[in-house]
């Protein structure tokens, strides 16, 4: 198989949870009906990646130097990528029956789209299906948030796709916008994907968000020290970089009520405090 008929990357950046990415590739290969893909995995851990992934035809494994962050894994990834289209999917989610297919269809039937997304669960939680930017002002601050879009608004409104400015992986990009966006890797954990985005909204590159297609995520420990490990401080220092860089400062929808700021207070000192102990 030459590299010209080969159409899809799937990208995934690992952190030592072998169990998560075994599931993540067996999805891939059980529900996406052509195996003319490549598979590009970052291993971020010192562990090796098991036999039953590496032996894989398609599957192409770089373990670089030193840990790299989400935000640096995926831009080597990009980096590494020959294909028309990119499809970047984290280690711990997996796809369902017909669902990159559907987001690769979608994507050759709609030239005007660079990157499009579907419905991410967990359990029996759905995640916002996208996000619109939202700007501000207060005193000399200038505010920019993400406000969320459910797959519900788009099934009552009997839309196929709805066009967006943010969307979580898994989601599928032309490769040619790469010469134009890029991850950043000077976030280490958190607000990488904002930028990633804002940077897509400036440069007036299309995002959509499809309401049949679905990926399930599945949560669960880090066996390695990773940069989840300081992800509040990391999530700290990402923000304060987004704002050196944009002159935004990350704010709360002003869709939140009370009880949503509230609970979000309130799940940040809990984890203060399940980082002390760890």
């Amino acid at each position: 198989m030459t590299k010209k008929e080969i159409q899809l990357t799937i990208g995934i950046p690992t952190a030592g949870r072998t169990e998560k990415l075994i599931s993540c590739i067996s999805s891939i290969h059980n529900n996406y009906s052509s195996k003319n893909i490549k598979i590009i995995i970052i291993n971020n851990v010192i562990k090796d990646v098991p036999d039953s992934i590496k032996l894989l035809d398609n599957v192409q494994i770089i373990k670089p130097q030193k840990t790299l962050s989400p935000a640096a894994s995926r831009k080597l990834i990009g980096d590494n990528t020959e294909t028309t289209y990119l499809l970047y999917i984290d280690e711990d989610m997996t796809v369902s029956p017909n669902s990159v297919n559907r987001l690769l269809d979608f994507m050759n039937n709609n030239r005007d789209i660079s990157v499009a997304s579907g419905v991410l669960i967990e359990d029996k939680r759905e995640f916002p299906i996208a996000y619109h930017f939202g700007f501000g002002k207060k005193r000399d601050t200038i505010g920019v948030w993400k406000e969320p879009i459910y797959k519900c608004m788009l099934v009552s409104a009997d839309l196929d796709y709805y066009q967006t400015d943010f969307a979580h992986p898994p989601f599928i990009l032309r490769t040619s916008i790469l010469k134009n966006v890029s991850f950043d890797s000077n976030f280490n954990w958190g607000t990488e994907l904002f930028d990633f985005f804002l940077q897509c909204y400036h440069k007036r590159i299309k995002t959509a968000a499809l309401a049949d297609v679905v990926f399930y995520h599945h949560p669960g420990v880090y066996h390695d020290e990773t940069f989840k490990t300081k992800n509040l401080d990391n999530n700290r220092l990402g923000k304060q970089y987004f704002k050196q860089k944009w002159g935004f400062e990350i704010v709360p929808p002003v869709s939140y009520r009370f009880s949503d700021i509230l609970r979000m207070r309130i799940k940040t000192k809990f984890d203060k405090i399940i980082n002390k102990i760890i």
